[in-house]
């Protein structure tokens, strides 16, 4: 065997020794964004049918409101880890008011285009043209929630200082080890 070290494990260990300080601020922004996806609860988003609203009481579908208070309890969470200030708990808890009804008529969106695609696939016959109109239908939808995404995304990175960020990218790494 070989005592050369293949270039993943270079830069692995170059990583480590920067001690992850030196990250560009977009790869340090997406790296964030992992944890503002659980926060913000918009994985609803991304993953569309049976995302974050899929289990409300009895398994049926989460209100706004529910959808609130469990982002709340994740944001809470991870203020009380970057020390956030009153002020900027208040500015993200009005972030959550105003992302909440997204998650859920995007999951609602979702499922209805599910929906639509299992009739069209139940059919004797079927029809390859509307099979690919909910394929870009489903696209389109997804694209918006990943604008969406990017939109909370910019307004948390807005709220928090440089240093919490850092914080929370830090704890991201931590938590996908």
């Amino acid at each position: 065997m070989s005592d050369t070290p293949t270039p993943t494990t270079d830069k692995t260990c170059a990583r480590k020794a920067r001690g992850g300080k030196r990250r560009g601020f977009v790869t340090g922004l997406f790296a964030g964004g992992l944890v503002v996806t659980g926060v913000l609860g918009a994985t609803a988003i991304a993953s569309g049918p049976g995302g974050f609203a899929a289990h409300g009481p009895c398994g049926g579908d989460m209100t706004v409101e529910a959808v609130e208070a469990r982002m709340s309890r994740a944001a809470d969470f991870m203020l009380d880890e970057v020390d956030a200030t009153d002020a900027q708990r208040a500015q993200v808890d009005a972030l959550i008011v105003a992302t909440a009804p997204e998650v859920v008529t995007h999951r609602l969106e979702g499922q209805a285009l599910r929906e639509a695609l299992l009739d069209e696939l139940a059919q004797d016959q079927v029809d390859e043209a509307a099979v690919q109109r909910l394929r870009n239908q489903g696209l389109a939808l997804i694209d918006d929630g990943s604008a969406e995404h990017l939109d909370t995304l910019l307004s948390l990175a807005d709220i928090l200082d440089a240093d919490q960020r850092q914080e929370l990218i830090a704890l991201a790494d931590d938590w996908h080890r």
